[in-house]
This record gives structure tokens, sequence and C-alpha cells, in this order.
């Protein structure tokens, strides 16, 4: 899952001061950063794939509580046995979490984890002075493997009756 404040990250307010002589000044109001990112994607794989019913990550921003849910279910499954009062246990849990959503359990997260073999380039320049203050320079780049979560919520026909 990206960062959500990862541009806000790189932001900075810039200053509009016409009166000030200071070369350190920004008159034109341009960020103070430019930031270059390219990437060649050059073969992927997927690493691993999980469902999990009932349950967002949107459902766990809204009710905290949540958090550890379907661990804690899928604990039970594995370290108590099936043994019928373990199955009806479990049962009891997996209904309370479908209650605490606001969709009554009727979505579902599928996460996957994909690596992808990439060409890439990163740089961060100071755009008054246009010098290099982070990564590459102009036409270098390196191969990496990058690690890439993507989460899909899926809504589906369940009767939680």
């Amino acid at each position: 899952m990206m960062d959500e404040n990862l541009l806000s990250l790189y932001q900075q307010p810039t200053i509009n001061n016409d009166d000030d002589d200071d070369d350190n000044v920004n008159r034109n109001n341009t960020p103070p950063f430019q930031i270059i990112f390219c990437l060649l994607p050059i073969a992927s794989r997927l690493e691993n794939i999980f469902l999990v019913p009932s349950l967002t990550r949107e459902d766990v921003k809204q009710t905290p509580s949540l958090k550890g849910a379907y661990s804690a279910i899928e604990k039970a499954w594995y370290d108590q046995g099936r043994t019928a009062q373990n199955l009806e246990k479990i049962q009891s849990m997996a209904k309370e979490l479908m209650q605490k959503t606001v969709h009554s359990g009727s979505k579902r997260s599928i996460i996957m984890d994909v690596s992808i073999d990439c060409h890439e380039m990163f740089q961060i320049k100071d755009t008054r002075t246009g010098k290099v203050i982070q990564g590459q320079g102009k036409s270098e780049g390196q191969e990496d493997d990058d690690d890439v979560d993507v989460d899909v919520d899926v809504d589906v026909d369940v009767d939680v009756d």
C-alpha cells in the first residue's frame, strides 16, 4: 500500500517576496525541488496472493478495533483444532467481525505481492541550482527488484443470516 502522504513528504512551501534580492528566495513560486522518477519494467512475478474474507483496509481505518480480527480467526483455526466446539467458536468470531463492518461482511480484500524486475532512475534536483542532491546522474540508473503490494476490495453477494 502506497504511503498516502508520500507526495507531502517532498512538497515544501515556496516563498514569493519581490522585495528581497537574496538568491535563496524563490520569486516565481516554483517548487524548491524537481523529482525525476523513471521506471522500465523488465519482468514480474506473482509472489503471493491472499484472500481476506469480510474485511478491508478501509474497515480497519474506520474501526481500529478490527485490526488483527482476521488473524485471530486464522490462529484459532490452526491452534485449537477442528473440533465441533472450536468450529462454533470460529464461526462466532467470523460473524462478530462481519457485524462490526459497515457492509456487514459483504466485501473482501484480495492482497497480492508482486516482484517487478526493472531498470529505474530516481533524482531530486534543486530547481534553483540544477544540482542533483539525491540519486543518479542524467542517464544513469540501476537494475532493481521492487516489491509491490496490491490490495483490491471486492463486493460479494453474501447471505449474512
